[in-house]
């Protein structure tokens, strides 16, 4: 196997002195170049996993080297080794005034002639080691993934279904690519997440007391699109729409009165005038039906209207009868009396039409 293809941590004891190496588990770099393959070089599973990595083991210059080799193409390797040699220069600048101020950017690269394993490891201290792996990790997220045109990491924005751990992991993925500072890139990410977040997940974010913490952001967020929030929203939107509804019902004004608050159907001002004009000028009662002419040119009252329908009736029969009957009030072998004069027609037609009452007189023919 390619030397260059071994990976070998190195282990030290109790005093962290007397470095040694063991060689890596196959595994762990089979599971990064599986990482990278499947899901990206940019991706959050990825990213994890090679920081998991760094955190465990520790790597010397070459081992670092050989690890991007495997997992990186040819030109993602070229732009990864200027980013790690430019944050590395950083890192010097940083040890000024202390313990490791004489280190070159040369010598934490592991150039040569300090390009042998076990010259790194006993040559460079273990903290600087640590500084070195963690310049590798910040360089190697920064890179791109191969075929993708990535944009500025100020427009990326969540999408209107988007899940909101979904953006922001996507914001993170383009500001640890674009941004170097660490000490601006989580103030950045915080800004940007309210800033270029959908509707929705502004309204909850701006709803929130204080100054929340980004994990405050994503936890409740993540309850955007879920059958509770869609309640909650739905619950909003009809008192909303009910207390509009009832401010414009208290705003219409009556078509009777002209006042506010009520239509004109219930209108008191018509209820009371409908009571004044059925009440008597003269007692103050409700007043009684008019009075009418009764059969025999008198006046009855209101409340007799059936009476007298019937007394009407009874009279156009008894006219009828008067108008059928014989001149001087003959009949040939039926009596007749005639209401007006005390007779009846005595026909069985005529009786059967005509119901004497109990009073009536009946009379022969003379």
């Amino acid at each position: 196997m390619d030397p260059k293809g071994i990976v070998m941590p190195v282990t030290y004891d109790a005093h962290d002195a007397n470095p040694k190496w063991e060689r890596l588990d196959r595994e762990v770099v089979r599971d990064l170049m599986k990482a990278v393959r499947d899901n990206g070089l940019g991706s959050p599973y990825f990213k994890q996993l090679l920081k998991g990595t760094f955190n465990i083991y520790d790597l010397t210059p070459f081992d670092i080297r050989s690890l991007a080799t495997m997992i990186l193409s040819d030109s993602q390797f070229i732009l990864w080794e200027a980013k790690w040699r430019k944050i590395l220069n950083d890192y010097r600048i940083k040890y000024q005034g202390g313990a490791n101020a004489g280190f070159t950017v040369a010598q934490m690269a592991g150039d040569p002639p300090l390009d042998s394993a076990a010259r790194q490891a006993s040559f460079l201290p273990r903290d600087v080691l640590t500084d070195i792996k963690d310049a590798a990790r910040k360089a190697m997220v920064q890179i791109p993934p191969a075929g993708v045109t990535e944009s500025l990491f100020t427009d990326v924005k969540q999408g209107p279904s988007e899940p909101f751990a979904s953006f922001i992991d996507r914001l993170t993925q383009a500001v640890d690519r674009q941004v170097i500072d660490e000490g601006v890139k989580s103030h950045m990410i915080r800004c940007l997440a309210f800033a270029n977040a959908n509707p929705e997940c502004k309204r909850v974010i701006s709803a929130m007391p204080g100054q929340p913490t980004m994990a405050e952001i994503l936890e409740a967020c993540s309850k955007v699109g879920t059958p509770q929030h869609v309640a909650t929203i739905l619950g909003d939107q009809v008192e909303k729409a009910v207390k509009e509804a009832f401010a414009n019902f208290q705003q219409r004004q009556c078509y009777k009165c002209g006042k506010p608050g009520h239509f004109k159907k219930d209108c008191l001002q018509i209820t009371n005038n409908a009571d004044s004009s059925d009440r008597c000028s003269a007692c103050g009662g409700r007043k009684r039906r008019p009075a009418r002419n009764n059969a025999s040119g008198g006046t009855q009252s209101g409340n007799s209207r059936r009476s007298a329908d019937r007394q009407r009736a009874t009279t156009q029969v008894m006219a009828m009868t008067q108008e059928q009957a014989p001149q001087g009030g003959q009949s040939s072998g039926n009596s007749i009396l005639t209401p007006s004069a005390g007779q009846f027609v005595g026909s069985p037609a005529i009786q059967s039409y005509y119901h004497p009452g109990r009073n009536a007189i009946w009379q022969l023919p003379k």
